[in-house]
C-alpha cells in the first residue's frame, strides 16, 4: 500500500535541469558548505529533539554531510532541501536511537534545556527529564519509518502532507501511521506513566537547545 519510502540518497523527482557547462563548474565542497551554513543550525535541533544528547546530535549533522558527499549529491537532485536534509537527519537520530537499544541502555544525563515561562522546581525538572528518556527509549523500539513519522510530526511540528512527500507516502497513510504509532507508545509507556501521548501535541516541544560545536 503506497510507495517504497525513501531513504537516503533517494531524491524526490522534481530535478532540475542543468544547464550548459555545468559539469565543469560546479563545486561540491563550496554547496555542501552552503548547505551546512544555512541548514546546520535546524538539523541539528532536529536530532538533538529525538536524541537528548549534544554530541550524539552532532554526529548526526556530520553524518548527514558525508552521506551527500558520498553520494555525490548535487543541487538538482532535491527540490526543498531544507526538507529533505530534515528528515534525512531525524532518520540517522532514529538509527542512533536504536543502536542505542541494541546496547544496553546507560542511565545518562539529559544535556537539555527546557523553556518553561517561570522557573520549574528541581523536581519537576526530573520528572520531564526522565519522560523525556522514556519517550526516547520507547521510540527506539518502533519501526524506524514509524518512528521517523512521529518524530517529524511531534517534535518538528511538520504537516501531514509535508511528511508524506519526504517519505513516498501519501497523507492519508502518514495520519493512519500516526494513529497507530500513538497507541503503541501509549501501550510501551503504560507500566511507566500515565501521559497521554494519543493527542497530537502530547509530547511539549523542546524549544531550545545547545548550539553544535562542530559540523
Amino acid at each position: 500500500d503506497g510507495r517504497e519510502e525513501g531513504r537516503e540518497g533517494d531524491f524526490p523527482a522534481n530535478r532540475r535541469r542543468r544547464p550548459r557547462g555545468y559539469l565543469m563548474r560546479f563545486d561540491r565542497t563550496a554547496w555542501l558548505q552552503e548547505l551546512a551554513d544555512r541548514h546546520g543550525r535546524m538539523l541539528f535541533g532536529a536530532a538533538y529533539r529525538v536524541l537528548g544528547n549534544a554530541d550524539e546530535a552532532e554526529d548526526v549533522l556530520q553524518d548527514v554531510f558525508l552521506k551527500l558527499l558520498a553520494i555525490k549529491a548535487r543541487p538538482e537532485m532535491a527540490g526543498e532541501w531544507g526538507a529533505y536534509l530534515r528528515t534525512m537527519a531525524v532518520r540517522r537520530a532514529i538509527d542512533q536511537l536504536r543502536g542505542r537499544r541494541r546496547r544496553d541502555w546507560r542511565r545518562e544525563e539529559l544535556n537539555e534545556e527546557i523553556a518553561v515561562s517561570r522557573e520549574p522546581s528541581p523536581g519537576r525538572v526530573a520528572q520531564r527529564n526522565e519522560q523525556a528518556g522514556l519517550l526516547r527509549r520507547a521510540l527506539s523500539k518502533l519501526p524506524e519509518r514509524e518512528a521517523a513519522v512521529f518524530a517529524l510530526r511531534t517534535f518538528e511540528e511538520e504537516s501531514c502532507e509535508a511528511i508524506a512527500g519526504q517519505l513516498g507516502m501519501n497523507s492519508g497513510q502518514v495520519r493512519v501511521m500516526l494513529h497507530r504509532t500513538r497507541r503503541r507508545l501509549v501501550e510501551i509507556l503504560a507500566p511507566y506513566t500515565s501521559n497521554d501521548l494519543s493527542k497530537d501535541n502530547g509530547h511539549e516541544r523542546q524549544t531550545t537547545q545547545p548550539r553544535p560545536t562542530r559540523r
